[in-house]
């Protein structure tokens, strides 16, 4: 019973201490960068707001925003610009894991759908790269029964665009066709 009080607590606190530590991410960012440039330790306070912002905002991305793969090379570039850790790994892990197949669920097998296999597949080589290997064997079952069906006719009315980004996408997910 306390464990849900404090929980209804600080749902209502957090959001309202994000924003402060967003804002004062944002006021103090240039002279952070212009430290960083000039070789001046930034100090492990700021070292750790910006964690904290850099990690929340991975998290924004994959549970909320649009999937944009030039968004996230943005955020991995800050995550290896200032050699933050992330704090939780898993839950990083399982929101980007779950995007990825709520994307996969939605493809079509149109021109707009072989955009979207090429942006999962942008997804999963940056996080890659971020150290971050996402919970996949949703999308793998998922991309494989696909699979299963367009090799059954034989890849029929399917252009060669979208199979082309369909089987590059399978590389990353690991599910050989």
């Amino acid at each position: 019973e306390k464990v849900k009080i404090y929980k209804q607590i600080l749902a209502k606190t957090y959001p309202a201490a994000e924003t402060a530590i967003q804002d004062y991410y944002e006021d103090n960012y240039q002279l952070m960068n212009r430290m960083l440039k000039d070789n001046i330790p930034v100090p492990d306070n700021w070292k750790g707001i910006t964690q904290f912002v850099v990690e929340q905002s991975l998290h924004h991305f994959f549970e909320n925003g649009k999937l944009s793969v030039r968004e996230l090379r943005n955020l991995a570039a800050e995550h290896q610009l200032w050699n933050v850790q992330f704090i939780d790994l898993q839950r990083l892990k399982l929101a980007s894991g779950e995007r990825i197949f709520a994307e996969l669920k939605k493809i079509g097998t149109n021109a707009e759908g072989a955009e979207s296999l090429r942006r999962l597949a942008g997804t999963l080589e940056v996080l890659a790269q971020l150290g971050i290997l996402p919970e996949l064997w949703k999308s793998q079952n998922c991309y494989y029964h696909m699979a299963q069906r367009h090799l059954a006719y034989d890849w029929e009315e399917i252009e060669e665009g979208w199979k082309t980004a369909f089987l590059e996408l399978g590389k990353w997910l690991k599910v050989s066709v």
